[in-house]
């Protein structure tokens, strides 16, 4: 059984869209962001955890002190963004895909803000 259900997770995230990071592109996941329930799945893929599934936007996946949240405004229209968030050292940066927890805590690192700034989020210029 667990062939099975590693075959159906796969066959779901090759319907996902193109928000995902390159690295897990490699791996032959692309993702179609049209829906919600695939950007939670996209989420799960990814290492976040999602604590209670929302019938409406923003969808928030958590680990540790980090965060990533899609927020409807920034998803459906063709060209995705999401906010990393940093809790503990209360930064945020916006991206243009799914990134991995690791890879977020870099990204915020580098180039995490004051959340107000929302820096990197292309709505905000």
């Amino acid at each position: 059984m667990p062939a099975l259900y590693a075959a159906m997770m796969w066959r779901s995230f090759a319907r996902l869209g193109e928000c995902l990071s390159p690295a897990l592109r490699s791996f032959g996941m692309v993702l179609s962001m049209d829906n919600q329930k695939q950007i939670e799945q996209a989420f799960l893929g990814a290492g976040w955890r999602i604590f209670a599934s929302q019938p409406s936007y923003p969808i928030v996946g958590n680990t540790g002190d980090l965060s990533i949240t899609a927020h409807g405004s920034c998803v459906e229209n063709g060209a995705p963004y999401f906010e990393l968030v940093d809790r503990r050292r209360v930064v945020s940066y916006w991206v243009g895909e799914i990134v991995a927890p690791g890879r977020a805590a870099e990204l915020l690192e580098e180039n995490g803000g004051p959340p107000e700034e929302e820096r990197g989020n292309p709505y905000n210029r």
